[in-house]
């Protein structure tokens, strides 16, 4: 997906690879792809998370004109629209602008039995990303045509533009 949006950029749409990974710059290099890091300090991280999940301390960051980071970091790109390639926590985290989300799976509800899935939290985590992230998205991306199924199906992720790449 990556190689295909590098290929397509134009004057009129111009796409920024922003990673969360250091090591991802090197292998996109190799690519062709020019990213950028997204580094955010721990004081940054920690604000970004307290405020996506506690709506008193994001109003009360807003009170005292504390500017999300993450959205901050976006507007110096010149962003306006995000594409979240893979399940992102981060879709959480903005408030200035639309994304479009990919939804790799939903096997964590079908096999809640497996410890891969119970132990850490792991189911929790995954849902909390998924119930925020879909009900937010301007459109979704899946790989899979049983998860549009399901996505469809599912009340709390519906949403009128669903991507199907198939």
């Amino acid at each position: 997906m990556l190689l295909l949006l590098n290929q397509r950029q134009c004057e009129k749409r111009q796409f920024i690879f922003i990673t969360t990974l250091h090591s991802n710059i090197e292998i996109l290099a190799t690519y062709g792809i020019q990213a950028h890091f997204l580094k955010l300090s721990l004081m940054s991280k920690i604000l970004l998370q307290l405020s996506s999940q506690h709506f008193l301390f994001y109003r009360l960051l807003k009170k005292i004109h504390i500017v999300n980071p993450f959205d901050k970091y976006l507007s110096k790109h010149d962003t306006d629209l995000i594409y979240f390639i893979s399940p992102s926590i981060y879709a959480r985290y903005t408030d200035k602008y639309n994304y479009i989300f990919t939804v790799w799976d939903l096997c964590h509800r079908d096999f809640m039995e497996f410890p891969e899935v119970r132990k850490n939290r792991i189911f929790e985590s995954r849902e909390a990303v998924y119930q925020h992230a879909l009900t937010k998205a301007f459109a979704l991306k899946d790989d899979i045509s049983y998860y549009s199924m399901l996505i469809r199906k599912d009340g709390r992720f519906w949403n009128q533009y669903l991507i199907d790449f198939q």
